[in-house]
């Protein structure tokens, strides 16, 4: 549950800082949801919340060189079992802002792409819409 609400945090400063945030890797709807991740090495240790739904792992990626710590993260990655619901992108300038929103359906497609000023403000309205598709 931590990670929701820190997730839920960096996005509302994300939207007060910057709406036009420059992010590594983006998708639009209709790309594969893993496309943000490549060329991006995982975090080794994933952490867990929950929006009322079971279990959730949240994964970052950082890019190759950078210390592996969430703290680097490019790319987050909210998922349930192997499934990846959302993920969310930051502004390689400044890592501590979000850049950008993705939900995909059950195949791992894209069907929302939110730009940060545009996503929903509780990250667990994402992830509930994703289940429900």
């Amino acid at each position: 549950m931590r990670w929701i609400i820190a997730i839920a945090v960096v996005m509302v400063v994300g939207m007060v800082i910057s709406a036009n945030a420059a992010a590594l890797n983006s998708a639009k709807v209709g790309d594969r949801i893993g496309a943000l991740t490549v060329g991006l090495n995982k975090i080794d240790e994933a952490k867990t919340a929950s929006c009322g739904s079971g279990p959730l792992t949240i994964n970052a990626y950082v890019v190759p060189g950078k210390d592996k710590s969430y703290d680097n993260a490019s790319t987050v990655t909210v998922s349930t079992g192997s499934r990846v619901l959302m993920a969310i992108t930051f502004d390689e300038d400044d890592l501590t802002t979000a850049a950008a929103v993705y939900e995909a359906d059950k195949n791992g497609i894209i069907v929302q792409a939110y730009s940060i000023d545009q996503a929903p403000q509780d990250p667990c309205e994402i992830v509930n819409d994703a289940l429900a598709h």
